[in-house]
């Protein structure tokens, strides 16, 4: 029998153009699975989230006393991985089986809490920095703590690790301040390959503390993390740095299944980052899920088990400064930091903020933008050379989507947004779970064809040979293969019972394992069997060979019996989701 190639996607490349170089091609392929390895700063540097009386005041005019809550806790260097894989630069979401989701600029305000609505981080990203070091900080680094527009965190951790030693005025707690403020940016926030030095064109942002807390930090963090995820669609990268720690609680919020099982503190006033401070310890090896394990999980998720709108629950107990201009969640805006462009992109989510999903626009993602570095370009002040995009965020109250809102997230295989979705989505990572999703897609291609082609267009080879691929993708097609062959004639010997004597005569032994053993009734297994009539309407099933288009499948009122459902919310078992007709939402 021929071997029938599975296709896990896209039928339509116009939207997933990077497909080729992806690393879930290169997976795909059999190539090795790849960890990534997380560029961080290590525990010892980190501030472990006990921040001093005297610098608070301080940290929250520069906005930043949120995120300086969070302590210290292991990333997941697995699950990063997997999602990853799941990741696409050309549309800076993730694409999973049931639609599409990203990190937006809602996950930063309430996991981090940090400012969204301000000003962008940009400007010139070359100084004096000796002197500008002198002017912020107070005191004249060596020659070896500066490495090219880098400052080692370790020089600052040198003479700024004792806050008793700089209580004596505003002016020494403000440096203070400015050089704690630089230890959460580059050992969290915007850390590098490094992992021990920060960007000094930060520094920049922190000459005034006041203007500092007015600046759009959580838009620049999620461009660098942005573009960090797409360079690590790249197979070839072993690494990734950026905030991973938001991308990690993005995950656990999310999809729970990933989670830690102690769950996170109760406690008020601080942004939700923040409440695994001591909930958090690194798991034991054998409680670990390996990048296969987690690949698998999410090639098989369903978007039941995704929650669309974790955090509604906590909006009463979080800082206002975490739930401020919350219109802006919802921006289709450039994200800007000094010389990274990468589009926010809320319109292809909008299950994210429980509105009604439709088919999304292309995506705005100039490539010549992409890969861009500072390196060579000492002397370009980036608000200039990037003014279109400027002024693009600063007119963000007039790109926000709206949509009505939805009564329920879930979309039928049939909608019109999961049928434009499947045609241009990579629906699988792994082999496993694409075998038993093209085993699903055969058996429902088939159920529409019995039910409504003429039976003078439907073969019996047709169906039989579709049933033969289906055994034949999980490895069972032997059971085809191999006819009934006559068994062995058993030996005429005739031989003697075996008598035992008994040993155990007058004691509670020699009467076998029945003894002492409390028999039960076999209790059968009830299994649901649904209407096999689909409600009235237009079904679209998943072609089943590469070639193939999606083909509609029209029911009407005549050939059922099952009354059409008028909504999603009024289905009550997965069967009959699943088989809701096609719909605009």
């Amino acid at each position: 029998m021929p071997h029938q190639r599975v296709n896990p996607g896209p039928i339509n490349d116009s939207l997933l153009s990077m497909q080729s170089i992806h690393v879930s091609e290169h997976i795909w392929n059999g190539q090795p699975d790849r960890v990534l390895r997380i560029r961080r700063a290590t525990k010892s540097g980190h501030r472990d989230g006990s921040i001093p009386n005297e610098v608070r005041p301080f940290l929250a005019r520069a906005g930043m006393l949120g995120v300086a809550e969070m302590s210290y806790f292991p990333i997941d260097h697995h699950l990063i991985s997997a999602l990853v894989e799941r990741w696409r630069p050309e549309t800076h979401t993730f694409h999973m089986t049931f639609g599409e989701c990203t990190i937006t600029l809602e996950d930063v305000s309430v996991l981090l809490g940090l400012k969204v609505h301000g000003d962008p981080i940009t400007g010139c990203s070359t100084y004096r920095w000796v002197s500008l070091i002198e002017d912020l900080l107070g005191i004249i680094p060596p020659t070896n703590a500066i490495k090219g527009g880098r400052l080692k965190m370790s020089w600052v951790d040198q003479y700024f690790s004792d806050v008793s030693m700089h209580v004596h005025s505003v002016q020494q707690m403000e440096r203070y301040a400015r050089a704690y403020i630089l230890r959460l940016l580059g050992g969290m926030l915007f850390s590098d390959k490094s992992s021990t030095l920060v960007p000094m064109r930060y520094l920049v942002m922190l000459t005034d503390l006041d203007r500092c807390g007015q600046l759009s930090w959580g838009s620049a963090v999620l461009a660098d993390l942005y573009r960090e995820l797409c360079v690590a669609t790249n197979y070839d990268h072993k690494e990734i740095s950026g905030a991973c720690v938001l991308l990690q609680l993005w995950a656990w919020y999310r999809m729970p299944y990933f989670a830690p099982l102690m769950r996170p503190l109760n406690i008020v006033g601080v942004p939700l980052g923040a409440r695994w401070n001591s909930a958090l310890h690194a798991p034991r090896e054998e409680q670990k899920k390996t990048i296969v394990q987690i690949r698998d999980a999410l090639d098989k998720m369903k978007d039941k088990d995704f929650v669309w709108q974790p955090y509604f629950q906590y909006f009463y107990s979080l800082p206002s400064y975490c739930v401020e201009n919350t219109n802006i969640w919802r921006a289709s805006v450039p994200l800007i930091d000094f010389h990274i462009i990468e589009y926010h992109h809320p319109d292809r989510v909008m299950r994210q903020f429980g509105m009604v999903q439709h088919i999304p626009r292309p995506p705005r993602q100039p490539d010549n933008l992409h890969d861009l570095t500072l390196r060579g370009k000492d002397d370009i002040d980036w608000r200039v050379q990037h003014a279109i995009f400027v002024h693009e965020w600063e007119t963000r109250l007039d790109c926000i989507w709206t949509q009505d809102s939805c009564t329920t997230t879930h979309l039928s295989s049939n909608s019109e947004y999961m049928v434009w979705y499947k045609r241009h989505t990579r629906r699988w990572i792994g082999h496993i779970t694409a075998k038993q999703g093209y085993v699903e897609d055969i058996i429902e291609e088939m159920y529409h064809k019995a039910k409504t082609e003429p039976r003078s267009s439907f073969s019996m080879k047709e169906l039989t040979d579709n049933l033969a691929n289906c055994l034949e993708v999980f490895g069972e097609f032997h059971r085809l293969q191999y006819p009934s062959i006559g068994a062995p004639t058993p030996s005429q010997d005739e031989s003697k019972p075996v008598v035992v004597k008994n040993i155990g005569a007058g004691r509670q032994e020699g009467r076998g394992l029945g003894r002492r053993r409390r028999r039960v009734e076999h209790e059968s297994i009830e299994v649901f069997v649904p209407s096999h009539d689909p409600p009235a309407g237009t079904y679209y099933a998943y072609p089943v060979t590469p070639s193939g288009g999606f083909n509609p499948y029209v029911y009407t009122a005549d050939d059922t019996s099952v009354e059409t459902p008028s909504s999603a919310a009024n289905v009550s078992s997965p069967f009959d989701t699943h088989l809701l007709p096609s719909s605009g939402c």
